[in-house]
């Protein structure tokens, strides 16, 4: 929080509005950082308001930025030599600390009552569903990429993969890989790497026509594999889909009343132009695979992060 510069107010800093936004959280809540530095030195006259009656039944203080100076100018102190000088910042701060007398919450005034915020429903300025999404797992997109016999080339660049996307998506469906935040669907395979994803529909491509030759070129941005290009043991990837499965399916069944699309997108198929003169072997279907997900019935997500901060949870404010 960076609003209050020099011998500003509660209200016109834009304290008072902060304060009253975050009014009804249920957790104590602090400022990250504050110490604006348009007026030096700093004069710290937000500390009688920061732990003053207009805002400790909200905030519980906050950290000044920064003990150190450097070229930034927001240091409290300069070192050399290993020794410690203390600049004008530091000695406001310090007055204006010693002139609060904070009040403190207790256990006592804990109300057994006291309610869990819940996040807002989806609106035009909340387009964000409560469904946690899939928990990444590496050896999941690990798996997948193992079983793959055509694959985006070598030499194709990632920033030319926005294209294949949007041509792949016209010809298959992405589902698997599409990420919906708005209703809380996510794809089997949405935290995989984006190489990972279009191998894996450029792929489905090819097995959806008849894993023809000609099916896996799209103008030499894929290729086959003699043999597969990551070493997975079968042992592994077995244990680790017949959990990922479980896994996946208790997600889609806590997160369904609350999805309202797949996130799929399918449309007609049709073969690639040119041939490849590579062969390949069958190493299983990719889709077999789904993703290591957490059930989030006792999660909700808010626009807030939080940490722990003299023993309570309490919010990052930026």
């Amino acid at each position: 929080m960076y609003e209050w510069c020099g011998k500003s107010s509660f209200e016109e800093s834009g304290y008072k509005d902060r304060t009253e936004e975050f009014s009804n959280l249920t957790i104590p809540v602090f400022f990250s950082e504050y110490g604006c530095n348009e007026v030096q030195p700093r004069l710290f006259t937000e500390v009688a308001a920061l732990y003053g009656s207009d805002m400790t039944d909200v905030w519980s203080g906050g950290i000044v930025y920064m003990y150190f100076e450097e070229d930034n100018n927001y240091g409290l102190v300069t070192i050399e030599n290993d020794q410690v000088s203390t600049l004008a910042d530091f000695n406001n701060l310090k007055s204006e600390l010693a002139n609060i007398d904070p009040t403190y919450a207790t256990q006592s005034d804990a109300s057994a009552s006291a309610t869990e915020l819940s996040c807002p429903t989806g609106h035009a300025y909340w387009r964000v569903s409560n469904n946690l999404p899939p928990t990444p797992n590496k050896e999941v997109c690990l798996c997948l990429e193992s079983s793959l016999d055509c694959v985006v080339a070598d030499d194709v660049d990632e920033e030319d993969y926005g294209d294949l996307f949007g041509v792949l998506c016209g010809l298959v469906d992405c589902s698997d890989i599409s990420v919906d935040s708005v209703n809380g669907t996510y794809g089997a395979f949405s935290y995989c790497s984006p190489k990972e994803k279009i191998s894996f529909l450029l792929n489905k491509y090819y097995e959806e026509n008849d894993s023809a030759n000609s099916a896996c070129d799209f103008d030499g941005s894929a290729t086959l594999l003699e043999s597969a290009s990551v070493q997975v043991t079968a042992t592994d990837c077995s244990a680790l889909v017949s959990s990922a499965s479980a896994a996946a399916t208790n997600a889609a069944s806590n997160n369904a009343a609350a999805a309202s699309g797949s996130g799929s997108n399918s449309s007609s198929r049709s073969s690639s132009g040119s041939g490849s003169t590579s062969s390949s072997s069958s190493r299983g279907a990719a889709a077999a695979i789904s993703p290591v997900a957490f059930t989030n019935s006792h999660f909700t997500v808010c626009a807030i992060l939080s940490t722990v901060f003299l023993g309570a949870v309490s919010a990052f404010i930026f």
